[in-house]
């Protein structure tokens, strides 16, 4: 239950996080697909560090998670972005996420993650003004939106998120017996 929840956050943050698509410039990192890989990443953490608490989660695991670098998820989170968003749409979110209502509504998904994990968040929400509530309410009801969620939600991504999360998981010792 608790990794679907984190995984629900995730997706929200991402969908908080604009990109910039530079067709002509494949290896240009966007905005958003290093914002959901830091999600993604995050999410992953917290799990390990309940799991650590209830003695699911050897420390040495834990540890190594702990360590990992959202680069790790980011050029497959890009992936799923470029192949499923047109460059305009990833301009608008871009254009979105670059603004002052755009930023505050990152942190609040950021911010989110640590509390459906249990955890204090390291930091207070932002205020938001009423005129960021209004841009907030507006990007949330474009097409852009919708497809960018659908896009990281769809249950393509989601498997091929879960297996490189599967894969950094084992890496760091997740999964081994003791002998």
């Amino acid at each position: 239950m608790l990794k679907k929840v984190v995984f629900f956050l995730a997706a929200v943050t991402l969908a908080l996080a604009g990109q910039v698509h530079a067709a002509d410039h494949p290896r240009t990192q966007h905005v958003t697909a290093a914002l959901y890989a830091s999600s993604l990443l995050l999410g992953t953490q917290l799990g390990a560090k309940s799991g650590a608490e209830q003695g699911k989660t050897p420390p040495s695991v834990l540890e190594c998670l702990l360590s990992l670098d959202a680069a790790s998820l980011t050029d497959l989170v890009e992936s799923v972005l470029v192949a499923s968003l047109t460059p305009a749409e990833l301009q608008a979110a871009d254009a979105f996420f670059e603004s002052s209502a755009g930023k505050k509504y990152a942190k609040l998904g950021t911010l989110d993650l640590y509390l459906s994990a249990g955890e204090v968040p390291p930091e207070d929400a932002p205020s938001i003004s009423p005129e960021e509530n209004k841009e907030i309410a507006q990007f949330n009801g474009t097409a852009t939106n919708k497809k960018l969620w659908n896009a990281l939600n769809g249950a393509s991504a989601r498997r091929v998120f879960g297996t490189r999360l599967l894969e950094l998981e084992k890496a760091c010792g997740a999964g081994k017996r003791k002998q």
